[in-house]
């Protein structure tokens, strides 16, 4: 029986033989799958050559995706630092104040149309 998929199969192979040791069977199905498989432990130690196909394409895609992953994640920082913009704090203190003096003075503006003659004397609520 296949300690993976549950089938009975003929093409198993013995995850404790020399040539599964040499692939480190048991270390990819524990990385990959989360499948603990010791020696000791009553469960079938075979798997089938399907789910060993299966396992080779899982650890083709992980790994490449994770390859992928890096590189993008390294252009990304690339492009980042790149276009990093160095900012001088008093010019931005500077330009700061002069939003804070605008926003006042269009809130004065504001008011101030308000109670412009076209509208007649209006109480503006209190919040």
């Amino acid at each position: 029986m296949c300690r993976l998929c549950g089938l009975q199969c003929y093409d198993l192979i013995n995850l404790f033989e020399d040539a599964s040791h040499q692939r480190n069977l048991i270390a990819i199905i524990k990385k990959y799958i989360r499948i603990n498989v010791a020696l000791q432990d009553s469960l079938p130690h075979h798997v089938c050559g399907p789910c060993l196909a299966k396992l080779d394409e899982v650890v083709d895609f992980v790994d490449t995706s994770q390859a992928t992953q890096s590189k993008l994640n390294s252009q990304l920082r690339d492009c980042t630092a790149e276009r990093s913009i160095e900012v001088n704090e008093d010019k931005l203190y500077e330009l700061i104040q002069d939003v804070k003096v605008e926003l006042e003075e269009s809130e004065t503006h504001f008011i101030d149309d308000l109670n412009d003659e076209d509208y007649g004397e209006m109480l503006l609520p209190m919040y």
